[in-house]
């Protein structure tokens, strides 16, 4: 019996529009400002799509001992509504070795309760910093370190409740599989390589906008498979666990999947931190319900919207979905997929309508080779260099809970 099924394409993107700008403001020393890390970051959003605006305050070999006493940090906060902010706190500071990791929290915390007293629904973030290299044969004296380093902001996180960006943990992941001092320009600096300062922005935007920084064309001068092997660490460290790094934990934060079951669409709210929610299916029905159920009359683009509240904030989160009457048999909507290039020497890519969930690879034994969870993306590149010759499953999720099989070959 022939059916009318509903088609939905549906592209989530930020209320706010292209002319419009996010104010952004860095609070930190050198490590930060080297290679003008905030401005890649800047040039890898406007990339994105996303127009941001950069207010620095980085003297160089200072932490949070001296900006906590700062008046000209001050001022900088006073002077504009900052939508996200990111501190990073001194070298010796981020591992507590300066100081206790309390002590600096505690003036971190009177750096943030400025931040909210003026930009009361600013995003925080901290900075977690990679760590240099002492030596070519001290590699392990580095790993060491990052450890101790991401322990002590992990701490200082949640002591501060503000979020963090894992950028020392983008570099340890770099340097886990590539000790060939890249992201450095010499052994015992901590300051980062202009490589170094591309991976830190990279991770900054996946943190920051919890956006899948892959595809993006800004390089910075790199080549194009350097930089887009730096933005696929960024997304692996972020995505694959995203609470590791207290997201969503002390933001609030907009989202929302849809789902389709005959005529009706089912949303599915993934919102946190909030204490009420608007929906307005874009055809002229709001509803304040958390997971609401909804038909439309007929078939149309539409875009919908979740706005999430708290106190005086506000999120949205828009989906444009476009609703088609297909008259074909009784049966599940494939997605569209585009994979290439079969066989696969190193690089793949996957290019779906829909948003893809998480990917899964199996070698032709059905042993789990790699899973990636987490994704929500249209597009991905996956990196087949280290693999075996031979054949390979690929399992692909999407947010449908449809899951599609391609196999491949490695050469």
């Amino acid at each position: 019996m022939l059916k009318k099924l509903l088609l939905l394409i549906c592209t989530g993107f930020s209320v706010l529009s292209f002319c419009q700008s996010d104010e952004v403001l860095f609070i930190g020393n050198s490590v930060t400002y080297f290679n003008d890390m905030p401005e890649i970051f800047k040039n890898i959003a406007a990339s994105k799509g996303k127009n941001v605006s950069i207010t620095t305050h980085t003297p160089g070999g200072t932490g949070f001992v001296n900006h906590v006493d700062d008046p000209t940090l001050y001022q900088k906060i006073k002077s504009k509504n900052y939508k996200y902010v990111i501190m990073q706190p001194g070298t010796g500071e981020s591992a507590g070795h300066s100081y206790p990791v309390s002590v600096t929290a505690e003036r971190g915390r009177k750096i943030r309760d400025s931040i909210r007293k003026y930009s009361p629904c600013s995003k925080i973030f901290l900075y977690e910093i990679p760590y240099g290299v002492p030596s070519a044969n001290e590699y392990n004296v580095y790993f060491t370190f990052q450890q101790k380093i991401k322990d002590s902001v992990t701490k200082m996180s949640n002591l501060m409740q503000v979020e963090m960006v894992p950028a020392g943990e983008s570099a340890r992941n770099y340097y886990n599989s590539s000790p060939d001092l890249a992201l450095h320009g010499s052994y015992n600096d901590i300051h980062p390589g202009p490589k170094g300062s591309y991976l830190v922005a990279a991770s900054m935007y996946s943190a920051i906008f919890q956006d899948h920084v892959f595809p993006s064309t800004f390089y910075n001068g790199l080549p194009q498979n350097t930089a887009e092997n730096f933005q696929n660490i960024a997304d692996q460290v972020f995505f694959n666990n995203p609470a590791q790094w207290n997201s969503n934990v002390f933001h609030l934060h907009s989202d929302f999947t849809a789902g389709i079951n005959g005529t009706t669409v089912n949303f599915t709210n993934h919102s946190a931190n909030y204490t009420s929610v608007l929906w307005n299916f874009g055809d002229g029905i709001t509803d304040p319900s958390l997971n609401p159920v909804h038909q439309y009359a007929s078939p149309g683009t539409y875009t919908v919207s979740l706005t999430v509240n708290k106190n005086a904030c506000a999120e949205t989160y828009n989906k444009i979905i476009t609703i088609s009457s297909l008259g074909t048999m009784d049966q599940q909507v494939q997605p569209e997929l585009t994979f290439y290039p079969n066989p696969v020497t190193d690089f793949c890519y996957i290019r779906s309508k829909e948003k893809i969930k998480n990917i899964t690879i199996y070698d032709m034994a059905q042993r789990k080779i790699n899973d990636l969870k987490n994704l929500h993306v249209h597009d991905i590149k996956l990196d087949f260099s280290t693999y075996s010759k031979g054949g390979y499953i690929i399992s692909i999720l999407y947010e449908s809970e449809h899951r599609e099989s391609i196999s491949i070959i490695v050469k």
